[in-house]
């Protein structure tokens, strides 16, 4: 895991994220339960206590706190937020225990100060992340996007070639090209070496597990997970709250071993910021392959990115891409127009500066960008359908006209 050295108060900022990645995993069902209660149960017993509320006789029985039909739901989002739960702690332990040099703690103690809403909705993240790289659930999404950079890899990108996948998710692409690198030829000393970059605790802490410790056969651990059990809206029926899968839908230990002890090698994992980790002169011309999934429009600008991939990669090494550009920074603050009655307000500035800095840029000025730095442009491709993390049963689904290329250095 790349490393880099930190004064004190940035190692303790980095301990104080860590135990609140950990204790958001371990406190899901606490967190998600009360807001149930009191966005549903509480709210519902408040109407029909009210005046104004209609007779009881106009209410159907799911949205009765006293009827069978209501208790019959409730029992059924208990047990199923702790089978889920069941899961993520298992991450929380793990993580816990291979902790990053950190000081160990009991991860489901009480610490309200850490454990926030918003670390809550990233555990509700990774749970459907974990559907779609994990799952058969998420078959069809991971051909969508993970096939056409395979198939792009086997035809531009030699074997015994270092591949980077930045923006990693939880590991399954990484895992997949090293899948497909090692079936391309028999001889493992040429099959490629795949390396994950993920910024996120929640997502490294998971994929860790995922990847280290389950397998849909008797030698990992495999779990039941409801990941729609914070969804309120867009349900067709109330029952569509429960769906269920199954995690993983593979055991990564047997690709990881596929061809014999060298492959453990082939593998890793890093955690930081991308420009962070591979912008270093340690990093110049040291890859063969830069594979991108819906990655380059997290960044406030493109050009920084574009500019660290050009220089990490080797002479005639490729980047290979695909997503869409809904740009994650879009949209910082914007002051007043000037008035001349008045005098200017203040500035508006958000909450983290990236929204303030981000340059939303369309793919032709991307094009522009790549061939400026000094790519050579293989391959276009425009109108790729996908999804991401789609649910089959709401009433409402986003689909992704995505862009892809091949360009090498």
């Amino acid at each position: 895991m790349a490393s880099k050295s930190k004064s004190k108060s940035e190692s303790e900022s980095e301990s104080t994220v860590f135990e609140k990645t950990v204790r958001s995993f371990a406190r899901y069902h606490e967190f998600v339960s009360h807001k149930h209660d009191q966005m549903r149960t509480s709210r519902l017993k408040q109407f029909l206590s009210s005046p104004s509320s209609p007779h009881i006789s106009a209410i159907p029985p799911s949205l009765n706190p006293s009827s069978p039909e209501f208790s019959s739901h409730l029992e059924l989002f208990k047990s199923s937020l702790q089978t889920t739960q069941t899961f993520l702690n298992r991450i929380a332990q793990v993580g816990g225990q291979n902790n990053f040099e950190h000081s160990p703690f009991d991860p489901a103690a009480p610490n309200n100060s850490l454990v926030t809403w918003d670390s809550i909705s990233k555990v509700t993240s990774v749970l459907k992340s974990a559907v779609r790289e994990f799952s058969s659930h998420g078959e069809t999404e991971r051909a969508q996007a993970f096939n056409p950079l395979i198939a792009a890899c086997l035809l531009h990108v030699p074997q015994n070639k270092k591949i980077l996948v930045p923006g990693a998710g939880l590991g399954r692409l990484p895992l997949e090209l090293l899948k497909a690198g090692n079936q391309s030829d028999s001889d493992s000393d040429l099959s490629w070496s795949v390396q994950g970059n993920e910024f996120s605790y929640h997502m490294l802490l998971a994929g860790d597990f995922l990847l280290n410790f389950c397998a849909s056969d008797e030698t990992g651990e495999s779990f039941v997970v409801h990941p729609n059990l914070t969804s309120s809206t867009n349900l067709r029926k109330r029952s569509d709250m429960f769906k269920t899968c199954t995690i993983p839908d593979i055991n990564p230990s047997e690709v990881l071993q596929m061809s014999g002890s060298s492959t453990p090698n082939n593998f890793s994992f890093t955690a930081g910021e991308f420009c962070e980790v591979y912008g270093g002169a340690d990093e110049l011309n040291a890859w063969g392959a830069v594979v991108t999934c819906f990655f380059i429009d997290t960044a406030p600008n493109f050009f920084t990115y574009a500019k660290v991939i050009f220089d990490c990669l080797e002479v005639g090494g490729k980047w290979i891409n695909l997503g869409p550009l809904l740009h994650h920074w879009s949209g910082g603050g914007c002051s007043y127009p000037p008035s001349s009655s008045a005098p200017p307000p203040p500035p508006f500035v958000s909450d983290e500066d990236r929204y303030d800095t981000a340059i939303d840029m369309s793919f032709d000025e991307i094009e522009a960008i790549l061939k400026l730095i000094g790519f050579k442009i293989l391959s276009v491709e425009h109108n790729i359908k996908c999804t991401y993390t789609r649910d089959e049963s709401s009433m409402m689904h986003n689909e992704y006209e995505c862009s892809s290329f091949v360009v090498e250095k």
